[in-house]
C-alpha cells in the first residue's frame, strides 16, 4: 500500500507527540505489521486506504480513524450494551476531544515492537485453551518457598503509605507515576515514619532524557532519582514542599508546555534549600518480559512499582469492572501507571491487578482500575515494570540507607510468616 517506513517512528508514536489532523493512523489491536500498523502513523496512504474500506455500520471504535469527536454518551452506551467485564462513563476530562487531543494524556516515549506484540498474541491464545488451576503462587526464597497471597493491596498493607496524584493536561504520566512509587517505597521502606511527597515536577523539569510534558521514559526517572535525587513536592491544591506539583485537576486547557528546570525549590514558604533536600534511590530494577509472579514479588517485599502499558482509547472510558481490550480495541498510546495488588473477581477464575492512575479520583473507581492480569493485557506485564529501594538516610548517600530498606523488608517477611502460621 505504499507506506514509508520512517525511521523514527518508535520515538514518535505516543500520543503526546503533536500530529497534524490530515496525518493521523491508528493500529488496530492484533494486526501484524504488514497490515495499518503503528509504522504507518504518519503514511497518509494508509490512512486514505484504512477509510475507504471502511463499512457502513461502522463499529465503535471505527471513529477513531479520523478526528471526530469521540467518547460521546453513544460511544459509553455501546460499550455498556456490549458483553464486557467493564463497565464505561463519560467523564469531563475526556468526554468530547478528538483522538488528537486524548493522546496528549498519554507520555510513554515508545511502543512495543512487533516481537512483542507476537509473543503477546501467542500468550493469549495458549490461556484461551489451559484451564486455570485455583494453585497459589509461590515465592522463592534462599531457604525456602513462601505462598504468595491470593489477593493483596498497598492500600490496606500500609494504609498509612497511601497516595494518589492528578497529572493535569500534561502528558507527565511518567513523571507522576515513578515519583507516586518512591514516595510510596520511602514511606513503606521507613515504617511510616517517612511520609514525604516527592516532587514530580522536579523530575518532569529537570530529567532532561526525557521531554517533559511531551513524554518520557519511566526508567530514565528512577536513575535521576538516583543519579541527582529529587526534593520533595506535593499535588498542586496542597502547595507544599520544596517544589509543588505546578499544574491543577481536572483542567480546561488542553496541553500545559513543560516548566523550566529551576534548581532552587519554588515554594517560597518551604524552608529547606534545594540541594539540601534531596531525596535518593538505589539501582533501579527494570522488569521486561516478566512473569506476574515477578511483579507480585517485588510489590509484596516493598511496594507498588510503575508500569508502562498500551492504552486503547476505550479504556479512556474505564469506570469499573476488570479492564480487556477488544478485538478491534484502537491504540492511543504508551502510559505509565502504578500497580498496587492483585486479585480474583468475584472470588472466580479471572486474575486481576490492582491499578492506580494519574487522571484524577473522578476517572475509573476514584482513579484506580482493575486490568486482566497474567495474560498481558495491554502489554502491562512484558513492557516494562520499574522501581527501586530508597536510600533512607536523608540527604546522604551511604550504605546505611540500603541496611535500612533490607532490614524493615526482612521485618515484613517475617511478620507476614507469622500471620499465616
Amino acid at each position: 500500500m505504499g507506506s514509508i517506513i520512517l525511521p523514527f517512528i518508535l520515538l514518535s508514536c505516543c500520543c503526546t507527540t503533536i500530529i497534524g489532523s490530515s496525518s493521523v493512523s491508528l493500529e488496530k489491536k492484533n494486526m501484524l505489521p504488514q497490515k495499518v500498523a503503528l509504522e504507518d502513523v504518519f503514511n497518509k496512504d494508509a490512512i486514505d486506504n484504512q477509510k475507504k474500506s471502511s463499512m457502513q455500520g461502522a463499529s465503535l471504535d471505527d471513529t477513531f480513524s479520523s478526528n471526530t469527536l469521540h467518547i460521546t454518551a453513544e460511544h459509553v452506551d455501546k460499550i455498556n450494551n456490549g458483553n464486557k467485564k467493564w463497565r464505561a462513563r463519560l467523564t469531563s476530562r475526556f468526554a468530547n476531544k478528538t483522538p488528537e487531543e486524548l493522546r496528549r494524556f498519554l507520555g510513554v516515549k515508545r511502543t512495543p515492537n512487533a516481537e512483542h506484540r507476537i509473543k503477546r498474541e501467542e500468550l493469549r491464545k495458549s490461556l484461551r485453551t489451559i484451564k486455570r488451576t485455583d494453585q497459589p503462587y509461590q515465592k522463592k526464597t534462599e531457604n525456602k518457598t513462601e505462598q504468595l497471597p491470593k489477593e493483596f493491596d498497598s492500600r490496606k498493607e500500609w494504609p498509612e503509605c497511601a497516595d494518589q496524584n492528578d497529572q493535569s493536561a500534561c502528558g507527565s504520566c511518567w513523571a507522576v507515576s515513578s515519583a507516586s512509587v518512591m514516595q510510596d517505597r520511602i514511606c513503606i521502606s521507613s515504617g511510616g515514619e517517612l511520609k514525604i511527597n516527592i516532587s514530580a515536577e522536579d523530575i518532569l523539569s529537570c530529567e532532561k532524557q526525557s521531554f517533559g510534558c511531551d513524554g518520557g521514559w519511566p526508567e530514565n526517572a528512577f536513575n535521576f532519582w538516583k543519579t541527582k535525587g529529587v526534593c520533595t513536592g506535593s499535588d498542586y491544591s496542597d502547595h507544599e514542599g520544596c517544589k509543588p506539583y505546578p499544574f491543577p485537576p481536572n483542567p480546561d486547557k488542553k496541553l500545559y508546555n513543560t516548566p523550566r528546570c529551576k534548581r532552587r525549590c519554588e515554594n517560597r514558604n518551604y524552608k529547606t534549600r534545594y540541594n539540601n533536600d534531596k531525596h535518593y534511590g538505589l539501582d533501579p530494577v527494570n522488569l521486561q518480559n516478566s512473569e506476574d509472579v515477578d511483579i507480585m514479588n517485588a510489590i509484596i517485599e516493598g511496594g507498588p512499582v510503575e508500569a508502562d502499558m498500551i492504552v486503547y482509547f476505550d479504556f479512556m472510558a474505564y469506570s469499573e469492572g476488570i479492564y480487556e481490550a477488544d478485538e478491534d480495541s484502537v491504540e492511543a498510546g504508551g502510559h505509565a501507571v502504578r500497580i498496587l495488588g492483585w486479585g480474583y473477581h468475584n472470588d472466580s477464575d479471572t486474575p486481576y491487578w490492582l491499578v492506580a492512575n494519574s487522571w484524577g479520583k473522578d476517572w475509573g473507581m476514584d482513579g484506580f482500575f482493575k486490568i486482566a492480569r497474567s495474560q498481558d493485557e495491554c502489554f502491562i506485564e512484558s513492557w516494562g515494570v520499574n522501581y527501586a529501594d530508597p536510600v533512607l538516610s536523608n540527604n546522604t548517600r551511604t550504605s546505611h540507607g540500603a541496611i535500612r530498606a533490607s532490614e524493615r523488608r526482612q521485618e515484613r517477611i517475617e511478620q507476614r510468616q507469622r500471620r499465616n502460621i
